[in-house]
């Protein structure tokens, strides 16, 4: 760790200290510091409020900060938030940040709820408006879900209603699929959903599995529809 490391590390501590001495006292100490280490203290103070309510916490840091101050201090009071209130904490988010911090917190949000209860999980993202954070946190959800029973997870996939969420969460968790899921990725690609197996996807995988296991390739060929037929047949000669 180098020295910013460190020095945020220690102003985190002093912020998590500082937390229960009221807001007076901890405005007073973050207008002292640079933007720079503001933000690091502010964590501190935020995860330390977040314990007792994380609700509270980016309830202050909102009425008192706002731009990368508040997108970077509010993280920790996030993630402890989802832990309890899920649908409160991604809400927050989608009304108070932006760009590429609202999808990064909602998408952690789902990974924190996905890694305890996968249901819940799967419904908050069903939930959400279309767009970036959606996607990010679809892309999540199947990456913690990837070694699901193949067929079951397959099917969740092909009937999620947003093609665009669709789109982007195969092809952010698409050579994970290939390493780890075999089963799964001989269901998707035999699928006649573009969005779901794209030419580039068939090829690629009808090259190797030719390469490496011909008659599992010729059995797999024979399973697929016309089109996905076509282009896995082309790819190979």
């Amino acid at each position: 760790i180098g020295h910013a490391g460190l020095r945020a590390s220690y102003l985190d501590r002093i912020g998590r200290l500082e937390a229960g001495g009221g807001e007076e006292g901890i405005l007073e100490s973050a207008a002292s510091f640079s933007p720079l280490d503001r933000r690091a203290y502010l964590k501190g103070v935020a995860g330390a409020m977040a314990k007792e309510s994380p609700e509270a916490a980016v309830s202050f840091l909102s009425r008192n900060f706002k731009g990368s101050v508040l997108i970077e201090a509010a993280e920790p009071a996030i993630l402890e938030w989802s832990a309890t209130d899920p649908r409160a904490a991604i809400q927050w988010s989608e009304e108070n940040l932006r760009g590429r911090s609202r999808d990064e917190a909602m998408a952690g949000a789902i990974r924190q709820v996905a890694n305890g209860d996968k249901g819940l999980a799967t419904n908050l993202v069903m939930e959400m408006n279309s767009g970036s954070a959606r996607n990010e946190s679809a892309a999540v959800l199947l990456e913690v879900r990837v070694r699901e029973e193949a067929a079951q997870l397959a099917e969740w996939i092909e009937s999620f209603p947003d093609a665009s969420a669709k789109r982007f969460m195969l092809e952010k968790n698409w050579s994970r699929i290939r390493r780890s899921a075999p089963e799964l990725l001989q269901i998707l690609t035999a699928n006649e959903d573009p969005n779901i197996a794209s030419e580039l996807r068939i090829s690629e995988f009808a090259k190797s599995l030719n390469a490496k296991l011909p008659e599992a390739y010729e059995s797999w060929l024979r399973s697929l529809p016309e089109r996905n037929r076509s282009i896995a047949e082309a790819a190979v000669k």
